[in-house]
């Protein structure tokens, strides 16, 4: 009994260091156990149960029980060496495809039909697009370093222009209106709403800066940003090989049309008479407000850097993760324009144009796409 332990301990030993390497002249590294070498130069080794046979030139270096061996190009035959000459990676990147591919490939987005701001349930609507889209990004590899994809975006579910009537109060923010100019903070805009002396005196009245999109009284968006498609080039680089599991960095360069809602502002004031013992004052009232979106498309461009990982554990349905960031698109459509009515009756006067910027300059990517590899034959 003590016999038959001794030899299923060195069993167990002999298996668990008898954990061969070969480089292979493609750069591949695969773990196996070397059984022999005969003298045509043919190496047969196993891995993973199947016993297999290939030509020392398809090969740079191998280990044989914890001896290297390296190719000699004077003597046209493996010598014994130090150590392996090249660089061994962590075999959760460098594990040996199990199936091959063709060059091309199709992938989409698993994310993009449904990450997209619902405007109605957001504080801060400086997001990218306010619409879903879908993705179809067809890809070509290029070497096992590099790829390049050609990713082709199309927006659905646009959201509709709309108008909106607000309320107003003439909530002021100084304690009293005779203290000269006022400043009013109305549902859409900041004002400076000037007391005049005497009669007939026009005030300079201009609205500072839209106030925020979103109106957390009454849920109403003056500024949406709709996607309507777009077409980009990805160069993706896989820096330790196109393999099992592949680490990629990618850029892509894109090209698009959006569009930015233009906003018409009208206001309407009216003026009250303050009989003030020697001097008559006019204030401002500010009593009606509306905002009247239209299109307006342009054309954007967009920079994305991402890192991810490409998981080839499958035929031909594959999947990859990726992180990063994307630019703002700026927008390029037509401007906010704003229009006052001073008295009731008479015609607006437009006092100013303005171009909206959404405010955050970068934001956050995240995706998850699956991948379609055309060809795959199981190695």
């Amino acid at each position: 009994m003590k016999n038959l332990l001794l030899c299923f301990s060195l069993l167990i030993l002999n298996t668990s260091i008898a954990q061969d390497t070969i480089v292979f002249a493609d750069g591949k590294v695969k773990n196996v156990n070397v059984i022999s070498i005969d003298s045509l130069g043919q190496i047969i080794y196993e891995q993973n149960g199947k016993t297999k046979t290939i030509h020392q030139s398809e090969i740079i270096e191998y280990s044989d029980d914890g001896q290297w061996y390296g190719y000699q190009n004077e003597t046209n035959n493996f010598v014994k060496i130090d150590g392996s000459n090249y660089r061994l990676y962590n075999r959760f990147f460098d594990s040996s495809p199990r199936y091959s591919y063709g060059r091309f490939s199709i992938a989409t987005s698993l994310m993009e039909p449904f990450i997209y701001a619902n405007m109605a349930d957001w504080t801060n609507v400086n997001v990218l697009f306010t619409n879903p889209r879908i993705t179809i990004e067809p890809a070509y590899r290029i070497s096992e370093y590099w790829s390049v994809k050609i990713p082709f975006s199309l927006g659905f579910n646009l959201r509709a222009t709309s108008s909106y009537d607000l309320p107003v109060n003439n909530l002021y923010e100084n304690n009293s209106i005779y203290q000269g100019n006022v400043r009013l903070s109305s549902r859409m805009h900041n004002y400076a709403l000037p007391n005049a002396v005497g009669d007939g005196i026009q005030p300079n009245i201009t609205p500072l800066s839209p106030r925020d999109n979103w109106n957390s009284s009454s849920n109403i968006i003056t500024h949406e940003r709709n996607f309507l498609y777009q077409l980009g080039i990805s160069p993706k680089f896989y820096p330790f090989r196109q393999k099992r599991q592949s680490l990629f960095i990618q850029q892509s360069f894109i090209v698009g049309i959006a569009d930015y809602f233009q906003v018409d502002y009208y206001s309407n004031f009216d003026t009250t008479h303050l009989d003030m013992s020697e001097t008559e004052l006019i204030q401002w009232n500010l009593y009606s407000e509306k905002a009247l979106q239209s299109n307006s498309q342009f054309v954007f461009f967009r920079y994305e850097a991402l890192v991810g990982m490409e998981f080839n554990w499958a035929e031909n349905f594959n999947f990859s993760a990726e992180l990063g960031f994307t630019t703002q698109p700026i927008n390029r459509g037509d401007p906010d324009r704003f229009y006052f009515q001073y008295n009731p009756g008479e015609d607006y006067q437009l006092v100013q144009t303005k171009t909206y910027q959404f405010a955050n300059q970068i934001y956050a990517l995240g995706r998850i796409h699956l991948i379609y590899k055309f060809n795959g034959i199981k190695l």
